[in-house]
């Protein structure tokens, strides 16, 4: 699908196995710090917001930890909002996205990064969301710190959709959330 944007990026393909289509998130051709440090690091950070998303309408389903430095999720097929321009997207689809927010939030996930090439539009304009390298997972009696970072990632989470809304749908009168 697309080798990094930069040096700090997993390589993202899609790989054919088993009768399967899966994206194969991986850092095995990263710089050795990014290989052997952030790398599995962001894939330990994601591998848990897709366990504490399973069965999340709108989220991937985790395939398996492939190695320290690659994961394998399922593959959702779709476009980015970033291949959409203004006014060619329905409300309807925000409105999913801001329920799928309600529900990853409830589930204690915070996706911390969410932007045009996070959100995918599948069939019947379904929002799924993706790149979960940046999430904090805050699961119930979590500690002082962790909540605070929840919280103010699932701000942002709120002040990006709606921005993306009033970005795509040209008259939004949507408020962006302080």
């Amino acid at each position: 699908l697309h080798s990094g944007r930069n040096f700090t990026k997993a390589t993202v393909d899609l790989v054919e196995t088993d009768g399967q289509t899966i994206v194969l998130k991986d850092f095995a051709s990263s710089p050795w710090p990014v290989r052997r440090l952030l790398g599995p690091w962001q894939l330990d950070r994601e591998q848990r917001s897709y366990a504490a998303l399973a069965g999340v309408r709108g989220t991937a389903a985790f395939v398996a930890r492939v190695d320290r430095q690659a994961i394998a999720l399922q593959y959702v097929p779709g476009r980015s909002l970033a291949a959409y321009r203004a006014g060619e997207l329905c409300s309807e689809l925000f409105d999913r996205l801001d329920r799928l927010l309600d529900e990853m939030h409830a589930r204690g996930v915070a996706h911390g990064d969410l932007h045009r090439h996070d959100v995918l539009v599948g069939e019947g304009d379904e929002p799924f969301l993706v790149d979960f390298s940046t999430s904090v997972v805050a699961p119930a009696g979590a500690g002082a710190v962790s909540r605070l970072l929840f919280r103010q990632m699932s701000r942002a989470d709120r002040r990006s959709a709606a921005k993306l809304r009033r970005r795509f749908l040209p008259g939004s009168d949507a408020p962006v959330p302080e």
